[in-house]
């Protein structure tokens, strides 16, 4: 399915790769504790997977301006979000 065609354009593979990574890594895990606890463990194999599929690392040079990106257009983050966006640049900046 297709979606956001508004939002489409041009651009770099690895950016696609790298925006995938960046959501799947730092998105809220809504619920009670021990359910966000379980579906943190359940999102670091998830990303993994996602990650062997892909070319890790021509995403990974990526992730900061992505995560940076992300960061600075939407709106709708949450305070934890913006947090793991920050500490993500921080790893990879």
């Amino acid at each position: 399915m297709v979606i956001d065609w508004s939002n489409a354009s041009r651009g770099d593979a690895a950016d696609d790769v790298a925006l995938t990574w960046v959501i799947l890594s730092t998105s809220a895990v809504p619920g009670p504790l021990p359910f966000r606890a379980l579906a943190r463990a359940g999102r670091e194999l998830l990303v993994d997977a996602f990650l062997s599929g892909v070319d890790a690392d021509a995403a990974r040079a990526r992730l900061a301006p992505v995560a940076e990106r992300r960061l600075s257009i939407d709106p709708h983050l949450r305070e934890g979000e913006r947090r793991a966006l920050e500490a993500l640049i921080a790893r990879h900046g």
